[in-house]
């Protein structure tokens, strides 16, 4: 799917920014807008009240959260899609529009071309939807239904179909995802989400169901798909055809992550605004209200306080965070950025590998800040044709088990390079105590001599240890 590629290099040529700097502020803004959007969608399946709480829920579920710390950009602007499209879809039910019924298509459109799995986990929350709305209330119309079925998909269709005929060849072909259902995958739709927010939209399941909510009638089909494709496979037992259509292109483990985060805003919403009109409203709505503006300054005043004190804060946490952070440091960035400014457009470029084809993150920022064609790059489980470029970087891996080895320039010359960057953890493995990371590299490639040593290699630029050399040939 093209779309968010697309927006960000046109949002990083036309702001002059980095692609990183566009990549992490426009994923900040979808952030924004999918809490958003939940308010808007529960103001359509209820009212403003329902539509609050549905951004709290938001909030409170971390699935958001923990998709923007991993980069899933693409599946943030799926997300802003998805819910258009349901508040579309929800506002035809209720009132028959056309319009509505348009603008619904666009956005189930431009949730293909923004994300493929969550193309996928929307069609598991929708299609059942169908054949289970009959249940609630409002009930649809034939006419209604048939739209919802056929007419906006249609439109979907129709407003893709130049990008559809584009890719059809890879449409047909034998691509297929090589991940396999787990039964504990269920623990991430749990932990992955913050935990709270499991039992609050149980009580949003509880509440809607009964009053057969069509909103709720949709999460909670939603829900127990997700945990059929991504944990139990009973219906592959039977069905076996349809597992294999949807985990084609996805992969239960994201089903699991990405999944829930609309459902356990649609039924968090519903459980946290019945807590409020049952409980605590009567004993606590008059205090909250008072002291809304004091709470929020205070929530104001430390977020000031983090940014503020954002490097005592880093250096605290040293020792107490378990996950990696950021896999390029600020002096990584600007050794990157000298390659896109400093050196030629067909310049290629030997960035640090990982110790698999699939665990090269120390690279994987090279060939997107720096612009240029580089050796390693994030290894994707779907790439396809891709045999050589995987036998180049095997190659080239000897390279940094000894880069000072005289025979090695024969080896970068008969692969084009014209430069070599290595980061700043590499190089100079003390820095991490300053970085915005947590994880040394895992299993790093042991390396018996420095490039400084190399004969063949002229240093070129150095920022506290993240290096450019260039090839000066054999």
């Amino acid at each position: 799917s093209p779309g968010f590629t697309l927006l960000i290099a046109y949002l990083s040529q036309q702001l002059n920014q980095g692609m990183q700097s566009a990549q992490i502020s426009v994923g900040a803004v979808l952030g924004i807008l999918v809490v958003w959007l939940a308010y808007d969608l529960g103001s359509e399946l209820r009212d403003k009240r329902l539509g609050r709480m549905m951004a709290v829920a938001a909030l409170v579920g971390t699935g958001l959260y923990t998709a923007y710390m991993d980069s899933h950009y693409t599946t943030l602007l799926g997300l802003v899609f998805a819910l258009a499209f349901l508040t579309y879809t929800v506002r035809y039910l209720r009132e028959g529009g056309i319009p509505d019924a348009v603008a619904a298509g666009l956005m189930l459109g431009a949730v293909v071309l923004a994300h493929p799995d969550t193309t996928i986990i929307l069609g598991l929350g929708y299609i059942p939807w169908l054949l289970t709305m009959w249940l609630g209330k409002p009930r649809p119309t034939i006419r209604t239904w048939l739209v919802l079925a056929a007419g906006i998909p249609l439109i979907a269709v129709i407003a893709i179909s130049p990008w559809l005929l584009n890719i059809r060849d890879l449409l047909g072909s034998d691509i297929a995802s090589p991940f396999s259902r787990d039964p504990g995958y269920w623990r991430v739709m749990v932990l992955y989400h913050g935990i709270l927010i499991v039992p609050v939209a149980l009580i949003g399941a509880v509440v809607g169901l009964r009053q057969r909510n069509q909103g709720t009638i949709l999460a909670a089909g939603w829900l127990a798909m997700i945990l059929e494709f991504s944990s139990l496979g009973l219906l592959e037992k039977i069905f076996p055809w349809l597992s294999n259509l949807v985990l084609r292109y996805d992969y239960p483990f994201s089903i699991a992550w990405h999944g829930p985060i609309i459902p356990y805003i649609i039924l968090g919403g519903a459980g946290f605004l019945w807590l409020w009109e049952g409980w605590l409203e009567t004993r606590a709505g008059e205090f909250i209200r008072r002291r809304a503006v004091v709470i929020l300054s205070a929530l104001i005043v430390v977020a000031l306080g983090v940014l503020v004190f954002n490097q005592p804060l880093l250096a605290a946490s040293k020792g107490r965070v378990g996950f990696f952070g950021a896999f390029a440091s600020a002096a990584d960035v600007q050794a990157m950025e000298w390659l896109r400014d400093n050196t030629p457009l067909d310049a290629r470029i030997l960035n640090f590998p990982g110790t698999l084809k699939d665990n090269s993150h120390e690279s994987d920022w090279v060939p997107v800040i720096a612009e240029r064609d580089s050796v390693y790059y994030r290894w994707q489980p779907f790439f396809r044709n891709h045999e050589a470029s995987l036998e180049e970087q095997d190659r080239l891996r000897a390279f940094w088990q000894n880069p000072a080895d005289a025979a090695h320039a024969d080896l970068l010359a008969a692969a084009g390079i014209d430069y070599v960057i290595i980061p700043q953890i590499v190089n100079n493995p003390a820095s991490i105590e300053s970085m915005f990371r947590w994880r040394a590299p895992t299993n790093a490639i042991e390396m018996r001599s420095s490039l400084k040593d190399a004969p063949f290699l002229q240093l070129v630029f150095d920022q506290e240890g993240a290096q450019v050399y260039a090839f000066r040939g054999e």
